[in-house]
C-alpha cells in the first residue's frame, strides 16, 4: 500500500529490499514488485540480495544501494565464561555448539542435530539450541530418535540481554539456515569472539565470505557441518583466529556509525533525485 500512495503523492521513497529469496512466488512476489518498481531507491543487506533481485524483477542497478545491518556492542553483557556456565548449568569442561534462532524448518536446527549424531565420539559435546518456535516438537522427536537426550538441550526463547550468557559460554556458534538474507545472530557470536560455522546463504556469505570463507558448509549437509564443527574443536588456531578477528570484523563493517553514514548518503542522493549512487 505505501508504495502505490508513495509514488502518487510524490514522496520520495527508499525500501529495504530484504526477504527477497529464491523461493519467493504467489502474492509476496507480487507485493514485492510494486514496491521494488516504484521505490526510488532500494537498499537490500548484501550484494547477493542486490544481484539477485536486479535478475528476478528487471530492475536497473543504479536504484540500489547496499545498507546491511549492524549491532551495538553496548547492548549486549559480556560475562566471565566460567560464571556463565554455572548459570546455565553447563560443565567446565563441556564443547558447547550454541545455535540462536526461530525454530522453523528454514532455520535448519535438524542440520544441526543430524550433524551432532556424528560427533558422538566427542564426549564432551552439547548442543544448545536457543529460541522456540512451531517446528520445537518436531525437533525433539528427532533428538530422541538419534539418542542424542543427554547432548542436545533447547532451553526455549531468552529474552533481552540474558542471551549474552549463552555466547559467553559457548565455544562454537552454528546457523544453518535454508535462506537467510542477512543473519543478526552471526555478528553478534562475532562479536563474543566465537567461531561461527555458517551454510552458504547470502547474509552469511556476506559475513564471512571475505575473511572465513572456510567456515561456510552447503545447505542442508550434515557431514560437512560435522567435519566444521570437529575442526573448531580439535583446533585451538581457528578458535585464536576467531577471538582476534571476529569483534574486529564487527567493528570495521558493520558498526552502528558506519551504517548510519551510509543511509544518509542514500537518503541525500534521493532528495536531490540523484539515482547514479550505487
Amino acid at each position: 500500500v505505501l508504495a502505490p500512495v508513495c509514488f502518487l503523492l510524490r514522496i520520495p521513497l527508499v525500501a529495504q529490499a530484504q526477504g527477497i529469496y529464491p523461493s519467493i512466488g504467489g502474492t509476496r512476489y507480487v507485493r514485492k514488485l510494486f514496491t521494488l518498481r516504484l521505490a526510488d531507491r532500494l537498499a537490500p543487506l548484501t550484494r547477493y540480495e542486490a544481484y539477485f533481485a536486479m535478475r528476478r524483477f528487471r530492475l536497473d542497478r543504479s536504484r540500489f544501494a547496499i545498507v546491511p545491518n549492524f549491532i551495538t556492542p553496548e547492548d549486549y553483557v559480556f560475562s566471565d565464561r566460567e560464571e556463565a556456565r554455572e548459570a546455565l548449568k553447563l560443565g567446565t569442561t563441556d564443547f558447547v555448539v550454541l545455535t540462536v534462532c526461530r525454530l522453523v524448518p528454514e532455520k535448519g536446527v535438524q542440520t544441526l542435530i543430524r550433524a551432532a549424531s556424528r560427533l558422538r565420539d566427542i564426549s564432551e559435546l552439547k548442543v544448545v539450541v536457543v529460541g522456540d518456535g512451531p517446528y520445537r516438537g518436531v525437533l525433539e522427536e528427532l533428538v530422541k530418535d538419534l539418542g542424542l537426550e543427554g547432548i542436545v538441550r533447547f532451553d526455549g526463547w531468552v529474552h533481552g540481554r540474558q542471551v549474552g550468557l549463552y555466547y559467553s559460554a559457548a565455544d562454537c556458534f552454528v546457523l544453518a539456515s535454508f535462506e537467510e538474507s542477512f543473519g543478526i545472530v552471526l555478528l553478534e557470536a562475532l562479536m563474543y569472539g566465537l567461531p561461527v560455522i555458517a551454510s552458504d546463504t547470502w547474509g552469511a556469505r556476506e559475513i564471512l565470505g571475505e575473511k572465513l570463507p572456510d567456515f561456510l558448509f552447503p545447505v542442508d549437509d550434515d557431514v560437512t557441518l560435522a567435519e566444521k564443527i570437529r575442526r573448531v574443536y580439535s583446533d585451538e588456531e581457528v578458535r585464536k583466529t576467531f577471538s582476534r578477528t571476529g569483534r574486529e570484523l564487527v567493528l570495521e563493517r558493520f558498526a552502528p556509525e558506519r551504517v548510519y553514514r551510509r543511509l544518509e548518503e542514500v537518503y541525500r542522493a534521493v532528495m536531490r533525485g540523484n539515482r547514479s549512487m550505487g
